[in-house]
């Protein structure tokens, strides 16, 4: 029968309970190898450690799904969210396109939110717009001042000199929140 090193670091439990917080890996292994902590204190310690593993990483793993502002349309009004998991501070909630002839251009009229519960002080927009073979024809933009918290309004994202547009981006350019 082999015996046992009464002096090993594995068994000290102070030590065992302090690894298990700060070297996760090291502290479960010195926790099965202690003999004087029970084996229910073991099944339920790892399960423990096990579940707080498991929900930290589901959040990185939301955290890089949730992300991006941009939506796509078509002359139409189509409207398709490019990526849309989180609420942005500034969310574009719907948008329609007008074609502007005396301009010579378009202008989209654009319906947002302030997600964030602050003033914004300074919100642009940026439109893109292409033609039939996703060229880039023209840009256009638009803005507002003193958004308020949880308010909607709307912004015009004018685009001038642009004709035969087929489809177009719209994204939150800039937003601030410092005073002027």
């Amino acid at each position: 029968m082999e015996s046992q090193n009464l002096n090993s670091w594995y068994d000290k439990t102070w030590l065992v309970m302090l690894l298990c917080i700060i070297f996760l890996l090291v502290g479960l292994y010195a926790l099965w190898k202690n003999p004087t902590i029970s084996k229910g204190w073991k099944i339920a310690g790892t399960c423990f450690f096990t579940i707080i593993i498991i929900v930290n990483i589901g959040d990185i793993i939301n955290d890089a799904i949730n992300t991006a502002t941009a939506t796509t349309a078509t002359k139409n009004g189509v409207v398709a969210p490019i990526v849309k998991e989180t609420k942005p501070e500034v969310e574009i909630l719907k948008q329609s396109l007008t074609d502007a002839a005396i301009l010579n251009g378009y202008t989209i009229h654009c319906r947002v939110r302030n997600n964030t519960d602050e003033l914004i002080n300074y919100v642009d927009l940026k439109a893109t717009f292409y033609d039939k073979q996703g060229n880039i024809i023209g840009t256009g933009l638009g803005n507002t001042i003193n958004f308020a918290a949880g308010a909607e309004k709307t912004i015009d994202v004018k685009g001038m000199d642009i004709r035969n547009c087929d489809t177009y981006t719209v994204q939150v350019y800039n937003v601030m929140k410092e005073n002027l």
